[in-house]
């Protein structure tokens, strides 16, 4: 229940990777779950997300994530022991609530009521992680879980402390 969002400064790409597990033979996982994430717009000269550079990988999960406007010399590297399913990874078919590129700080990735791509299409993954998203909201809401960070018709999150306007005003007794 993460977002990724732009990590591509104004002079170029950077190759920074959403998601890295460094080169190190020796680790070996073991219940790793990698699930309902969010990334757009991230751009690297590797990959979007490496999970391959471990020694092994026991009941490990890379299951909902939705990748979107993203590129890299491939998206996704995982290693064979890592269990792959109900992800999506497109460049505009998904819709999001408010989207434009690269415009992190008014985009609202929840996804919006005419999405297809990832509204209903991800697995249940309650016996693996809590079934909440991003916002607290109880997964899922419609027929399956959704795609992504966010389960569909959650409500926007109102940020109190940027949201909050003092007032001027008397207290009397």
């Amino acid at each position: 229940n993460n977002e990724f969002v732009a990590n591509r400064g104004p002079g170029g790409v950077y190759d920074i990777f959403a998601l890295n597990m460094f080169a190190n033979p020796t680790i070996n996982l073991v219940d790793f779950i990698i699930a309902n994430n969010t990334i757009v717009d991230m751009t690297a000269g590797n990959y979007i997300i490496s999970l391959n550079a471990f020694g092994s990988c026991t009941n490990c999960h890379f299951k909902n994530n939705l990748i979107k406007n993203s590129s890299g010399m491939d998206l996704i590297d995982l290693h064979a022991s890592v269990s792959s399913s109900n992800n999506t990874s497109v460049s505009s078919a998904v819709q999001f609530a408010s989207y434009t590129q690269y415009a992190t700080s008014t985009n609202d990735l929840r996804l919006a009521a005419g999405d297809t791509v990832a509204k209903d299409q991800g697995a249940d993954l309650s016996a693996l992680i809590p079934a909440l998203d991003k916002n607290g909201v109880t997964r899922p809401i419609g027929a399956a879980w959704d795609i992504g960070a966010y389960e569909y018709g959650t409500p926007p999150v109102v940020d109190a402390i940027t949201n909050f306007r003092a007032a001027n005003f008397t207290v009397s007794t």
